[in-house]
């Protein structure tokens, strides 16, 4: 039995029915500020319930209005500092022009919006189905070899791409490997994040950390 939804299917495979759920519940979390659920950023993306909340950073469910698909926005805390902007935005750039891959969230658009208290910066990224590696942790406490090769290799595969193209993800965490199921059946593994990447160039300047210890 499924211990999400209550139902008999194999415990091993995605729980389609709870994903189905989350989307129609009510807000995960409270947002202070100009921006949250209802309001419109830069005259095109429609801002839905919370997804989760992250070293100061919200990321919504999102509506693209000029082209008619679902997106994550991702907005970094109203108020912060003119250098968490600054890096906030020049990771999004760096990962908007990392090249498509299959093991990768696509980062599609960045910017700021001017609000009465100053400017708030967001990153918008392709809308992905099924759940974080850190919400499948929380409901289920082991997995397969087979499962764990494959969510590595999936991961391995997805820092390779970057890394050939000059990027470090910076901030990889579970809640940042992201299990996309297949029409077919399987998983894909993606990551997302790459709003806080940098350049190799970017390891030996001072004050710039490449990656947590």
């Amino acid at each position: 039995m499924c211990r999400r939804c209550g139902g008999h299917h194999d415990p091993a495979l995605p729980c389609h029915t709870w994903a189905r759920r989350r989307r129609t519940e009510p807000p995960l979390v409270a947002v202070s500020g100009s921006l949250g659920a209802g309001t419109l950023v830069a005259g095109r993306y429609r801002l839905h319930a919370p997804r989760h909340r992250l070293e100061g950073i919200t990321r919504y469910s999102a509506h693209d209005l000029e082209r008619g698909r679902a997106v994550w926005v991702d907005l970094l805390d109203p108020g912060a500092r003119h250098d968490a902007r600054r890096r906030f935005l020049r990771g999004a750039a760096i990962g908007a022009a990392l090249p498509a891959h299959p093991n990768v969230v696509p980062l599609v658009d960045r910017g700021e919006v001017e609000l009465d208290d100053g400017p708030q910066a967001y990153a918008v990224l392709a809308h992905q189905d099924g759940e974080s590696l850190a919400e499948r942790i929380a409901w289920r406490d082991e997995a397969s070899i087979e499962e764990a090769c494959t969510l590595l290799r999936g991961v391995l595969e997805g820092l390779a791409h970057a890394h050939r193209h000059g990027v470090l993800h910076r901030e990889l965490t579970a809640a940042r490997v992201w299990l996309v199921p297949r029409p077919g059946g399987g998983e894909t593994v993606r990551l997302a994040g790459f709003g806080l990447a940098c350049g190799f160039d970017a390891v030996s300047v001072p004050g710039i950390q490449a990656t947590r210890p």
